[in-house]
């Protein structure tokens, strides 16, 4: 059974076409919720990731929106292990991210893309979640041009 305070904190109800990839283990965070497991149709409102390096991450980013993989407002999740997990040998800091994808502190953006950082949470106690989400056209107009 899916957790719902996780299903909740991630709003998944409100995204209904959603894809999951790079998913290593069994999650029943997410038992009963339905996602793709590989593309099938594009764009999807909600894209969930396991990441397990800030290279990974960044390709993950960048192959999402140059492949134009989330519908307008959709939302990219990148899953990464946190510091001091007792799952996996590697982590990714959570200070790292930003600086790694040269996020701009001042719009939230990943360069070269409509990604906008959106959210930051605990997804169990392996992994935690960032969110992206993607601008609409006009959203983003807004946000870069002054």
């Amino acid at each position: 059974m899916a957790d719902a305070a996780l299903v909740k904190k991630l709003r998944l109800e409100k995204y209904p076409h959603r894809l999951l990839l790079q998913n290593r283990s069994p999650l029943p965070e997410l038992e009963g919720i339905a996602f793709d497991s590989q593309i099938y149709r594009l764009p999807y409102d909600l894209v969930l990731t396991f990441v397990f390096s800030l290279d990974e991450m960044a390709a993950s980013v960048q192959q999402t929106a140059s492949e134009n993989w989330l519908s307008e407002d959709g939302l990219l999740y990148l899953c990464y292990p946190k510091k001091g997990n007792k799952t996996y040998p590697v982590y990714i800091g959570r200070d790292d991210i930003f600086p790694y994808l040269k996020v701009d502190l001042d719009t939230g953006l990943v360069p070269g893309t409509r990604l906008k950082f959106n959210s930051m949470a605990a997804f169990n106690d392996v992994f935690t979640v960032i969110g992206l989400k993607q601008l609409s056209e006009k959203a983003y107009k807004k946000l870069t041009i002054p």
